[in-house]
């Protein structure tokens, strides 16, 4: 079967994805979006922070901002999957504040009426139309769940939890390298404890190694620079890739698509949208 990648980005609202064959996120990573998943056919195995879980047909996966994930497993019988990414809460829906939207963790939608009308949205935001109709169906669709899912699961200050202040510095430092590799030891003194505890640490607030956040944030900058129309070989350099093969390999475990069939995607999405 030959292999079909759609791809539409509005920025600042969404982008979507459908990919009919079994590949990628393999490495762990998290979004500053709100990610919603589902399988045309067959299943995924998922892991989100600590936890496993399979994601069937007929079934819709919300996973929030921040929190981590990758995919395990495929089914034999795979078919494709749509990802939604929202990259803002729509300022439409009332009655969502910013904290719930940052705490919005993972939820199961499970009923064939939640699937069906998933996978027609997604449908829709790939078929050629203006950006102001595929916002308006989105906000349309995403309020109303977002709505109820705060209904059923009440907003508590004590699920929005601190991660511990040493963690928080040391991912300020992360954010702020731009080297192809971070000093890791260098951090770990200022921190005042070994590389090794620093990591354990790391890991147990933000569910990935110092590493591996790196690399997602490097990954996530790149994904913008390619929206942008900046050469690929320019965003190895400017997001700090050791070579274009390290580059795509990255960003293919995290995004399920290599940066240049990425690119290709968008540019198709375009063009056709503006036949």
């Amino acid at each position: 079967m030959m292999m079909t990648i759609q791809t539409v980005n509005i920025a600042d609202h969404f982008e979507v994805r459908f990919i009919n064959q079994a590949r990628g996120c393999e490495r762990p990573h998290s979004h500053t979006s709100l990610v919603i998943t589902a399988v045309t056919a067959g299943a995924l195995t998922l892991q989100i922070n600590d936890t496993t879980l399979d994601l069937a047909s007929n079934q819709v996966i919300s996973v929030g901002p921040q929190v981590v994930h990758c995919v395990q497993a495929f089914s034999e019988d795979f078919a494709g999957v749509y990802v939604l990414e929202v990259f803002a809460l729509p300022q439409s829906c009332a009655g969502i504040t910013a904290e719930q939207w940052q705490i919005f963790g993972r939820r199961q939608l499970t009923t064939p009426q939640d699937y069906d009308s998933f996978i027609a949205l997604c449908q829709h935001l790939l078929q050629p139309g203006s950006d102001e109709d595929k916002i308006a169906r989105l906000t349309d669709w995403l309020c109303p769940m977002l709505r109820h899912h705060f209904t059923s699961y009440p907003f508590r200050i004590a699920d929005s939890t601190h991660p511990d202040p040493i963690a928080v510095t040391i991912r300020e430092r992360l954010d702020q390298c731009t080297a192809e590799t971070p000093p890791y030891d260098e951090i770990a003194a200022q921190c005042g404890y070994s590389k090794e505890h620093c990591n354990r640490l790391f890991r147990r607030n933000y569910h990935l190694t110092m590493q591996s956040y790196f690399l997602n944030r490097k990954a996530n900058k790149a994904k913008a620079l390619i929206d942008s129309g900046m050469d690929l070989a320019q965003i190895t350099l400017e997001c700090g890739f050791y070579d274009q093969s390290h580059f795509s390999r990255v960003f293919r475990e995290i995004f399920q698509i290599s940066p240049a069939s990425y690119r290709k995607s968008l540019l198709e999405s375009r063009q056709s949208h503006t036949r």
